[in-house]
């Protein structure tokens, strides 16, 4: 897909962010996401420089600690408009993830969350631009949809934000990536399983009590989400 092209959709649906997040099954996903954010940064160290990249309207951004700045990027002017975070910590800029305004090795944490299944025909250029500005010792916190799970082939096609040009990233496409860039994986896991279009309460507790199992058996493979750390 064209990047012009990309650039009008993301800014279209920029507006409407927050109201298309707000079903039932986006709110369990980012709540969970969050507390995954708060104890990864928890459990680091203090005073790092953190690029949330395609950040939207910032949904989990409060989730991050221990951090000296906080850059929101994204292609949507409109999503950045709606990010409320704000302060002498933070600030917003609407810039193209592969052509990120920022000197190299210049971050200490990057965080591609839900990013890379928009770009699918630019992995490549988009990992070379984020190791340009990443510190060396520096980490990449990467979450998207699991593309070994056959719900988001189906979704994609159907959902407003990820309808034109995404497509699922498979794991193993982003660990040859990661080889191939001598990065070190610290962390690999599959999470979550409630498949996306799902709004009734005892429905998503029923598919969250499942996925749990799921999570620590050998089909973990079968999460609807893929969490990868990396280190330079």
């Amino acid at each position: 897909m064209r990047e012009d092209a990309l650039k009008r959709h993301i800014e279209k649906i920029g507006r409407d962010y927050n109201t298309i997040l707000n079903s039932k099954s986006f709110q369990y996903y980012l709540e969970k996401r969050k507390t995954y954010l708060k104890t990864f940064c928890s459990a680091n160290e203090k005073d790092r420089i953190i690029v949330d990249l395609a950040s939207g309207t910032g949904n989990y951004s409060g989730s991050l600690v221990n951090y000296k700045y906080l850059v929101n990027i994204d292609l949507s002017f409109n999503a950045l408009k709606a990010n409320t975070v704000l302060g002498e910590k933070n600030s917003r800029v609407n810039a193209n993830a592969l052509k990120i305004p920022l000197k190299n090795n210049s971050v200490d944490l990057m965080l591609l969350i839900g990013l890379l299944h928009h770009i699918p025909s630019y992995l490549e250029q988009s990992f070379q631009e984020v190791l340009r500005v990443l510190k060396s010792g520096g980490t990449i916190f990467i979450d998207e949809p699991n593309g070994y799970n056959p719900i988001w082939s189906i979704y994609m096609k159907l959902c407003e934000i990820d309808r034109i040009g995404a497509k699922p990233i498979f794991p193993h496409v982003l660990k040859k990536l990661a080889k191939r860039y001598h990065l070190s994986m610290e962390k690999n896991w599959y999470w979550g399983f409630v498949p996306p279009w799902v709004e009734i309460k005892f429905m998503i507790d029923f598919f969250n009590k499942i996925g749990t199992f799921i999570e620590k058996s050998f089909l973990s493979f079968l999460c609807t989400r893929y969490l990868l750390i990396l280190k330079k």
